[in-house]
């Protein structure tokens, strides 16, 4: 998941807001510091906002030369994807589906949870999915 940040020279470094998050701006002296301050200021936000039960909404493509892609931490992104995927039945329901208890499910769902590929790939499996990874 990405989403893009505008990142702007001012006289005092480099300013960063993101479009598509309002309340998300940071800044830094180079462009490198500025950069890599989006980057903790997204996934911060967003490991909040997800914890609060909120949904993570993917960000739209903006057009100039400001514009740059920020990913969102790949632990965030397997969490909201889990949820995402269980819409409609309870973690216990999701759970019994997966062959797994409520419990250990309910740590899946938790966007600082590390699951092994084997659990990702048997939580498609049983739902009738496919398990992808990129690496770009």
């Amino acid at each position: 998941m990405i989403y893009q940040a505008k990142i702007v020279k001012n006289d005092d470094g480099w300013s960063v807001s993101f479009p598509d998050k309002e309340n998300i701006f940071t800044e830094g002296v180079t462009f490198e510091e500025a950069f890599r301050n989006a980057e903790d200021a997204l996934n911060l936000t967003l490991d909040t906002e997800f914890n609060l039960g909120m949904d993570i909404e993917p960000s739209r493509r903006h057009k100039g030369k400001d514009f740059y892609d920020i990913s969102v931490n790949p632990q965030i992104v397997v969490a909201y994807e889990l949820k995402a995927m269980r819409a409609g039945k309870t973690q216990l329901e999701f759970a019994h589906t997966v062959g797994t208890t409520q419990q250990d499910y309910q740590r899946l769902e938790k966007s600082k949870s590390n699951p092994t590929i084997r659990t990702l790939e048997k939580i498609a499996r049983a739902n009738g999915k496919r398990l992808e990874i990129h690496f770009v």
